[in-house]
C-alpha cells in the first residue's frame, strides 16, 4: 500500500528497523511513520571509505522503501564503528562479539553515521556524515562474557550500546552523543531545514543539546534510549 502524500509537501518517513532510531525520531516527532527496509545490506566495497560506505547503505535503505512513498521524503541512516582501518559492523556470532569488545576496550575508536534524505518524487538525494570519537573503558574478560551472554551486542555496530546503563562501556565521547546511539538529530535537522520541510519538530527535548554540542564524559545519569 502506497502512501498518497502529494497533498503534503512536508511528509517524511523514517526507513529503519532500528528500535533506537525509531525511539530518537519519535521523541522529537511522534507522528513520523516508520517503514522497515529489506536489511539486505551489501558489504564494504574495494577502496570504499567508511563515510562512503555508511552513506551508500543509508541510501540503499531509503531506496528499499521508495516504492511505498508516492510523494514525500525518506530519511535513513547507517552507523559503523571504525578502529584504525577496520570497520566493525554488527557481530554475527558470539565469537565475533567477544573479539570486537576485546579490540575496543581501553582505546579510542570512531563512530560514523551517514544520514540520507531522499525525495521520492524528484529522486533528489542529500546527506550528512557525522563522526564521534569514543573511548571504551578497560572492560574485564568476565564482563565481556556476561554482556555477550545477555545477547545485547548482536544488533549493534561494534557490539555495544553506548546508552547501556548497566554495562557502561565508555569513558567519554568527543562529538555528537546521538551519533553514537545511531541517529544524529543535528544532522537530521540540517537536512530537513535545507530541504524546506516544516516538520514542526519538538526541539526542546533534553537530549538535543548533547547531540549538537557534543558530550565529553559519561555517567549513570546520561540519556537512555
Amino acid at each position: 500500500m502506497k502512501f498518497k502524500t502529494s497533498y503534503d509537501p512536508n511528509f517524511l518517513v523514517l526507513a529503519s528497523s532500528s528500535p533506537r532510531r525509531k525511539n530518537i525520531i519519535s521523541s522529537v516527532w511522534p507522528r513520523v511513520p516508520v517503514l522497515t527496509p529489506s536489511g539486505n545490506e551489501q558489504p564494504r566495497r574495494d577502496n570504499e571509505s567508511p563515510a562512503e560506505m555508511v552513506v551508500r547503505i543509508a541510501l540503499q535503505k531509503a531506496r528499499d522503501v521508495e516504492s511505498e512513498i508516492r510523494d514525500g521524503y525518506i530519511l535513513s541512516a547507517d552507523t559503523v564503528v571504525v578502529l584504525g582501518d577496520k570497520i566493525l559492523g554488527k557481530p554475527r556470532n558470539r565469537q565475533e562479539a567477544v573479539i570486537m569488545l576485546e579490540e575496543l576496550r581501553g582505546g579510542v575508536h570512531q563512530v560514523i553515521t551517514g544520514v540520507v534524505l531522499l525525495e521520492s518524487l524528484s529522486g533528489l538525494i542529500s546527506h550528512r556524515v557525522k563522526v564521534s570519537d569514543v573511548e571504551i573503558r578497560m572492560i574485564s574478560d568476565l564482563e565481556i562474557e556476561g554482556y555477550v551472554d545477555s545477547g545485547e551486542p548482536f544488533d549493534k555496530a561494534g557490539g555495544y550500546a553506548i546508552q547501556d546503563t548497566s554495562f557502561k562501556p565508555a569513558n567519554f565521547i568527543l562529538g555528537c552523543y546521538l551519533n553514537v546511539v545511531g541517529l544524529p538529530m543535528c544532522s537530521v535537522i540540517e537536512l530537513i531545514k535545507d530541504a524546506g520541510i516544516d516538520t514542526k519538530l519538538s526541539l526542546d527535548c533534553d537530549f538535543l543539546e548533547k547531540c549538537v554540542n557534543g558530550h565529553s564524559s559519561l555517567s549513570g545519569s546520561d540519556l537512555v534510549l
